[in-house]
């Protein structure tokens, strides 16, 4: 039994940081109007207001597109606050937070800041600390991770 429980938190742990890597590789390419996929953005005229790339969408996709826009809108006003910047992540868990987005979604780990440690084990320290605050605050906001 003992077993069993630790094999099912090691998953969901996992599980959980699977999931907010997606969020933030997503969320750093939506920050900066950059397509995930390719068909993000239509550059056609004709279909320029046009919220979808097909003809059709059905009630499932248009939940999951949005409640992805409510996931992103929410980690961009958890990282780097509102219009004024009010209600941000403090330096050095924002930094970090920006880092790990930009290493998620080059799919490299080479982007630094200089604002972190030099030593990479305080700068996975400062990591964890942020992902930590930032799981937090996405649950206080109503996306459970």
């Amino acid at each position: 039994m003992m077993n069993n429980t630790a094999e099912h938190a090691a998953v969901q742990a996992a599980i959980q940081r699977e999931t907010l890597n997606d969020y933030l590789a997503r969320w750093h390419a939506w920050s900066h109007g950059k397509s995930m996929n390719g068909t993000d953005h239509i550059a056609d005229p004709a279909f320029r207001d046009s919220e979808t790339y097909r003809g059709w969408e059905t009630a499932d996709d248009l939940h999951d597109r949005n409640w992805l826009k409510f996931v992103l809108k929410t980690i961009d006003v958890i990282v780097t606050g509102d219009d004024r910047a009010h209600g941000a992540m403090e330096s050095p868990y924002k930094d970090a937070i920006l880092m790990q987005a930009r290493n998620l979604y080059t799919g490299f780990n080479v982007w630094v800041s200089a604002r972190l440690p030099r030593d990479s084990i305080e700068r996975t320290e400062i990591v964890a600390e942020a992902r930590a605050i930032l799981i937090r605050r996405m649950r206080t906001a109503g996306v459970a991770i």
